[in-house]
């Protein structure tokens, strides 16, 4: 997959996938979707570092918010929070391939507040 294609696939997904599906009334889906925006925020500095499995996971949460369109937020709720979970982790080999090997300062301060907001320090889990 070529750089060019990878940024507008983060891009787009960041844009478009990640808004919570029906607000901030759930604190659990509202937490995994901002560690998921966190993550997006470092894949965009770095996008030739990014797994065909992260853009992958991060591209089925939007087809799956298409399809329960009719939903009760209960089952959206279920369905997003375990989505959002998965990607994450999906995605965090990347993170941390990224946050390891790209010195530029912009990078290495993302990373530095993600992994403090994930886990309390400085370093990967």
């Amino acid at each position: 997959m070529s750089v060019l294609y990878k940024t507008i696939v983060i891009f787009f997904l960041a844009f478009f996938s990640l808004a919570p599906a029906f607000g901030n009334t759930e604190d659990e889906v509202a937490l995994a979707h901002k560690y998921l925006w966190a993550e997006v925020n470092i894949l965009k500095l770095a996008p030739e570092s990014v797994s065909t499995t992260c853009i992958t996971a991060i591209r089925s949460i939007k087809r799956q918010e298409e399809r329960m369109q009719n939903e009760s937020p209960l089952v959206k709720f279920d369905i997003l929070k375990t989505m959002y979970l998965s990607s994450i982790e999906l995605c965090y080999p990347d993170i941390e391939y990224i946050c390891h090997n790209d010195q530029r300062k912009t990078t290495q301060e993302a990373c530095q507040d993600f992994f403090i907001s994930r886990n309390g320090s400085h370093t990967v889990r």
